[in-house]
C-alpha cells in the first residue's frame, strides 16, 4: 500500500483534539439521561425532524463512501453516482407504507415487526441478515478509517481502526442513539465544512467545473459504465446496487430505520425521508464520488501524477488542498464521517442482538439489565468485531467492490420478504423464512464455492474484479426461487383478516393506521403492537 506521511500542527491536534473531547462529552452527559432501553434505541421518539434528517444523511457520509466511491470517480468518473439516482422510486415507495407502518407499529427493529408480521422463525431468520449487514457495514467502516490513518500517517491499519472504534464505543456505550444522534449533527456541520471545502477547492485547482469535465475522459463523464464492464458491470452494479443495497437502505437499513423510528410524530418521520431524499443527499455525495473524479482531472492535466493506489484517490488529493489548519478541520471532517456511521451501525447491531435475540433467550428481566446488556454488547462489538470482517475485505484491490460483495449479497432475500409483508396479505410466514434463507445460502454459496455457483451468473466476467458485484444477484436468485416454491406450497392466506391490522399497509383503510396507534399512546403503549387483536379490530370496523 502507497503510504503518504501528512504533517499535523500544533493548530490541527487543537481541532482534531477538540473535536474527540466535544464528541465524547456528549455522550457520556446524555449516557446520564438514559434509563431503559426505549431510550437506548429509539430515543423515546423526542427528537424533532431537522436532527433526525441530519442523522439520516450522516450515514451517507461515512468513511467507506468516501474511499471507495472516491476510487470508483477516480476509475470509473460519474458512475460513481449511478447507485443514488435509484434512491427516488425506493424512497416514494418507502414514504409510502414502508414509514407508516414502521413508525406506527412501536416496534424498536426490522426483525421484530418481522415476527408481528409472519412468525417467530422469520424473526430469528431475519436477525441473522441483518446482524450480517450492520456488523459488516460497521467494520468496513473501521476498516476504511485504518486505510486512509495509514496513508496520512503511516499508522498502522489495525491500530487506526483500534484506536477510532474505542473512542466512537466509548460515547455510543454511553448515550446509546439520542447521543448517537446528537453528535451526528455535530458531526453533519463538520462534513459539510470539510467536505465542501475539500469539492470546492479541486474544483478551483482543475480550473472550473467545465475545465475539470473537459479534461476527463469521455467515459468518466457518463453515469453508466459498459454493461459487462470487468471491473464496475453495469448490469452487476445494478442488482447490487439498486436492487439489492438501495432497497436495503430504506426498507431493511436498520441505522436508518431507528432515525427515523426516533422522530416525534408520522409526519416528522416522513419529512425526515423526504429532506434527506430531495436536499441532503444530493449535496452529501458530491463529498464521496467527486473528489476522486477532481483528481483524476488534474492527473489528464498532468498537475499531478497518477497515483499508484487509486484508493487513496481522496488522500491524494487533500495533500494538494491541506495547510495547517485546514489539515486539522479535515481530519475532524474524515474521523467524523466514521465516528457518525460507526456509531450508528454500533447501535444498530446492538439493538438487534439485544431486542431480537437476547431478549427472546432471556426474557422478563428488567429494564435496567437490558440496558446494562446493550452498554456492554457495544463495548464488544466495536472493538472486536471490525477485526474479523477486516481479514476478509484485504483480498480485494476495490474497496468499493469489497463493501458490496458482502453487503449487498445478504440482502435481498430480506428486502424481498420485507417488502411483500408490507404490501400484501399473501406472504405465508413459511415463505418469508424459506426466501431469507435461500438467500444467505446462495451467496455463502456464491462466495466460497464460486466456480459452481457464481460463474454461470457473472455473464463472461468471471475472474475479473467485477465479478464481486453478482454476488447479489446470487442471492436475488435463490431468493426468488424461494419465493415461486413458497407460494406454490402455501398459497393460502395463513391468518384472519383482522390479524393483519397494522402489519400490513393494505389490510385496513390506510386513515385508521394512526387511529390505532393514538389509541395504543392512550393507554401507556409505543405503537399498535402494544394493543390486542380485539381492540385493532374495534377501532378499525367501527
Amino acid at each position: 500500500m502507497e503510504t503518504k506521511v501528512f504533517t499535523l500542527h500544533q493548530i490541527d491536534w487543537v481541532i482534531i483534539a477538540l473535536y474527540i473531547i466535544v464528541v465524547i462529552g456528549i455522550g457520556l452527559f446524555f449516557g446520564r439521561r438514559v434509563k431503559n432501553q426505549g431510550e437506548f434505541f429509539v430515543a423515546s421518539k423526542k427528537l424533532p425532524w431537522w436532527i433526525c434528517s441530519l442523522a439520516f444523511m450522516t450515514v451517507l457520509i461515512s468513511a467507506q463512501d468516501i474511499v471507495s466511491y472516491s476510487q470508483t470517480g477516480y476509475d470509473a468518473g460519474f458512475a460513481a453516482f449511478q447507485m443514488y439516482l435509484d434512491d427516488c422510486g425506493w424512497a416514494v415507495l418507502f414514504l409510502a407504507v414502508g414509514v407508516p407502518i414502521y413508525f406506527l407499529s412501536g416496534i424498536y427493529s426490522v426483525p421484530e415487526y418481522m415476527e408481528r408480521r409472519f412468525d417467530k422463525k422469520t424473526r430469528v431468520v431475519s436477525s441473522i441478515a441483518m446482524l450480517i449487514f450492520m456488523l459488516a457495514l460497521m467494520s468496513f467502516n473501521a476498516y476504511a478509517v485504518g486505510v486512509m490513518l495509514n496513508t496520512m500517517f503511516g499508522l498502522d491499519v489495525f491500530i487506526g481502526m483500534m484506536a477510532i472504534s474505542i473512542i466512537t464505543a466509548i460515547y455510543t456505550t454511553a448515550g446509546g442513539i439520542m447521543a448517537v444522534m446528537i453528535t451526528d449533527t455535530l458531526q453533519a456541520v463538520l462534513i459539510f465544512v470539510g467536505g465542501g471545502f475539500i469539492v470546492f477547492s479541486g474544483v478551483k485547482m482543475a480550473g472550473g467545473f467545465t475545465e475539470m469535465m473537459t479534461n476527463l475522459p469521455t467515459g468518466h463523464r457518463s453515469l453508466f459504465t459498459p454493461l459487462l464492464d470487468p471491473n464496475y458491470p453495469q448490469l452487476g452494479m445494478f442488482f447490487g446496487g439498486a436492487f439489492a443495497i438501495t432497497a436495503a437502505w430504506y426498507f431493511a437499513h436498520q441505522g436508518n430505520i431507528q432515525k427515523i423510528l426516533a422522530a416525534r410524530t408520522l409526519n416528522q418521520a416522513r419529512l425526515v425521508t423526504g429532506v434527506f431524499m430531495g436536499i441532503l443527499m444530493p449535496i452529501g455525495v458530491l463529498f464521496t464520488g467527486m473528489p476522486g473524479i477532481i483528481l483524476r482531472s488534474l492527473a489528464e492535466q498532468g498537475v499531478v501524477a497518477a497515483p499508484a493506489d487509486t484508493s487513496a484517490s481522496f488522500l491524494v488529493l487533500v495533500g494538494l488542498i491541506a495547510q495547517p489548519g485546514v489539515l486539522g478541520v479535515i481530519v475532524a471532517f474524515l474521523l467524523s464521517a466514521m465516528m457518525s456511521t460507526g456509531s450508528t451501525y454500533i447501535n444498530s447491531g446492538v439493538t438487534i442482538f439485544v431486542n431480537d435475540i437476547y431478549m427472546q433467550i432471556w426474557d422478563k428481566k428488567s429494564d435496567k439489565h437490558y440496558l446494562l446488556v446493550s452498554r456492554i454488547s457495544s463495548v464488544i462489538v466495536a472493538v472486536v468485531v471490525p477485526f474479523v470482517f477486516a481479514k476478509y475485505f484485504m483480498q480485494f484491490d476495490s474497496l468499493m467492490t469489497a463493501l458490496y460483495s458482502v453487503t449487498s449479497a445478504v440482502m435481498p432475500g430480506m428486502v424481498i420478504a420485507a417488502i411483500l409483508g408490507i404490501v400484501t396479505k399473501k406472504i405465508h410466514s413459511n415463505t418469508a423464512t424459506l426466501v431469507i434463507l435461500a438467500s444467505i445460502v446462495g451467496v455463502m454459496l456464491a462466495i466460497f464455492i464460486p466456480d459452481v455457483f457464481l460463474k454461470p451468473l457473472c455473464f463472461g466476467t468471471y475472474g475479473t474484479p467485477g465479478c464481486s458485484w453478482y454476488n447479489s444477484l446470487a442471492g436475488t436468485v435463490w431468493a426468488l426461487a424461494a419465493l415461486v416454491i413458497g407460494q406454490l406450497i402455501w398459497h393460502k392466506q395463513e391468518k384472519s383478516d383482522e390479524e393483519y391490522y397494522g402489519m400490513v399497509y393494505f389490510a385496513q383503510p390506510s386513515s385508521k393506521l394512526e387511529e390505532i396507534y393514538w389509541a395504543s399512546i392512550a393507554k401507556g403503549g409505543k405503537g399498535y403492537i402494544d394493543l390486542s387483536t380485539e381492540e385493532i379490530k374495534e377501532i378499525v370496523e367501527k
